[in-house]
């Protein structure tokens, strides 16, 4: 396991060797220095450089980088730029490892989940704007790296008594940048002092900050709290409140973040802007998680195996299914006379009748609706989705009650049909969802959305329960309503299922407190399974 600094320009040698040497030191391991080479050959090639001698064949930057270590090594040479080396006999080993492909960065960015790295300094980079790949590819080792990740900014540290400023926010990521920060200090003698800014909104507004700062240091290191000093700066901005420290006493300030956007309004805070040099500027990501990384994989070989769906087919499926997930009087009429198609249909016992109330019947579009809104995170769309189908839901049910009370039909075939739902019903509706989604997202597939209509039969048990309640059939009843809740949640998961494979994700992937996604699917899961024992009991009472 090694500390390893991503090396692109040559004005970054002096920040990242720097400090990748005191961090390597901190973790009783070795420093590796990455720089690229480009090869003509498609072939991926990793150098691992160690004598003056191979500087012939390197790139210009590990060669500017080869010679500045030799010259530090040599007796009575300290160099006359940038930190000094470590004196110490247990030092770390600093060694270069040079990257050969034809896109050497790209390549890294995939080579970095195979690497025993434990923890990764980058340099500075710029939010990249679209088609920017020359800072794409570094912000994706800051999403991706599976280690703890940090992009530091100047600074050059001494050999003793760093002091260090921990900006918690709130955020997981604090708990990375306080351990390192505790980690940097206690290396080099210093003092690490952790800031919470509270807004000034109360007047306990400071012990409400102090407490939820000591909390987050307690979490952090647990029995090593005490080392950390605690200050809480009542302001209504971050900015306002980095203004209150003296930063110059400060030989480095950390800010967790994973947030690209927010890493960079850090980096560009007015009072940061104002140090000069010798103050490191660093923000810290933990470690990636074993089931993040293992969603990641999947997503990696879903998009080289599923056909992605591209930008301007995106934007004409959201347009779509946004416009028709909305309650309105059109979708009110459609409703009304599907389910009065279907309720003749089912007492005529005529299932021709009962098929064209399912071409008829606009349910399906804000089920998908809700399973689409689910793959983005737009709980916008999900909302609007989920209340459409609760009031198409209502005003099938109810005029399903009322043709039931008025012409007080006997129970038909079709009807007894609706009211004992087996476990196919739910494999027939989960299949109904993906083929859905799926059409939806391709404009040459649209002609198959009738036959995904008929196959979801969403308001022949709609109109089969209303009906059986007003004959006081609570059996078919409740078997009819099982049937359509079952098929309803089972096309929010297919097409959320499906939607998230062709590519349909939430757009901005750095944002906080966006875990209702997950939850909501985690649920739509266990209401699968709970269907599914409901409908196995249901078929169970059917028998006896």
């Amino acid at each position: 396991m090694t500390v390893a600094a991503l090396i692109t320009e040559e004005n970054q040698l002096d920040t990242l060797l720097g400090w990748g040497r005191l961090l390597a030191d901190a973790e009783k391991t070795d420093l590796d220095l990455i720089v690229f080479q480009k090869s003509a050959s498609a072939k991926k090639q990793w150098v691992q450089t160690e004598t003056e001698k191979e500087i012939q064949n390197l790139s210009p930057l590990a060669s500017k980088i080869l010679t500045r270590l030799e010259t530090e090594s040599r007796p009575g040479d300290s160099g006359e730029e940038g930190p000094p080396p470590p004196t110490q006999a247990d030092a770390p080993q600093v060694s270069i490892r040079i990257l050969k492909d034809s896109q050497p960065e790209w390549s890294f960015v995939d080579e970095i989940e195979t690497m025993d790295i434990t923890l990764l300094l980058l340099p500075e980079f710029q939010v990249a704007r679209a088609n920017d790949e020359s800072s794409s590819w570094i912000q994706s080792l800051y999403r991706q790296a599976p280690c703890e990740t940090l992009q530091v900014v100047d600074g050059c540290p001494g050999e003793k008594g760093l002091n260090v400023l921990v900006t918690a926010t709130g955020q997981a990521d604090d708990f990375t940048a306080i351990q390192r920060g505790l980690k940097i200090a206690e290396q080099s003698g210093g003092q690490v002092t952790a800031s919470y800014f509270e807004p000034d909104i109360d007047p306990v507004a400071i012990e409400v900050g102090r407490k939820i700062l000591r909390k987050i240091v307690d979490n952090s290191v647990g029995k090593d709290a005490g080392k950390v000093q605690q200050q809480v700066i009542l302001a209504n901005s971050f900015s306002k409140g980095l203004s209150y420290f003296d930063l110059s006493r400060f030989d480095l300030v950390i800010c967790g973040t994973r947030n690209i956007r927010e890493s960079g309004r850090f980096l560009n805070q007015s009072a940061l802007k104002k140090l000069d040099h010798r103050t490191g500027l660093a923000t810290a990501r933990r470690p990636i998680p074993f089931s993040s990384r293992f969603v990641n994989k999947l997503q990696n070989f879903l998009e080289g195996f599923v056909p992605q769906l591209k930008r301007d087919q995106r934007i004409d499926l959201v347009q779509r299914v946004q416009n028709s997930s909305k309650w309105d009087f059109d979708f009110g009429a459609l409703i009304s006379l599907a389910t009065l198609i279907a309720a003749l249909g089912l007492i005529r016992n005529s299932p021709s009748v009962v098929i064209g109330a399912m071409l008829v019947a606009p349910l399906m579009t804000p089920i998908v609706g809700a399973g689409l809104g689910l793959a983005q995170s737009n709980i916008h769309l999900v909302k609007t989705s989920l209340r459409t189908v609760v009031c198409g839901f209502a005003t099938a049910f109810l005029i399903g009650i009322l043709l039931g009370a008025l012409l007080s039909p006997n129970v038909s075939p079709e009807m007894a049909a609706r009211g004992e739902p087996n476990l196919l019903d739910l494999v027939v509706a989960l299949v109904s969802g993906i083929a859905a989604a799926y059409a939806l997202g391709r404009p040459d597939l649209l002609s198959a959305l009738p036959g995904v209509a008929i196959a979801a039969a969403l308001v022949p048990p709609l109109a089969t329960s209303g009906m059986a309640l007003a004959l006081w059939e609570f059996q078919l009843s409740y078997g009819s309503l099982l049937l359509f809740v079952t098929n309803i949640i089972a096309i929010i998961l297919g097409t959320t299922i499906t939607f998230w494979m062709v590519g349909i994700r939430p757009a901005n992937k750095d944002r906080r407190g966006e875990i209702w996604p997950l939850w909501l699917f985690l649920l739509l899961v266990f209401l699968t399974f709970g269907d599914t024992i409901m409908v196995a009991l249901n078929q169970q009472s059917v028998f006896k």
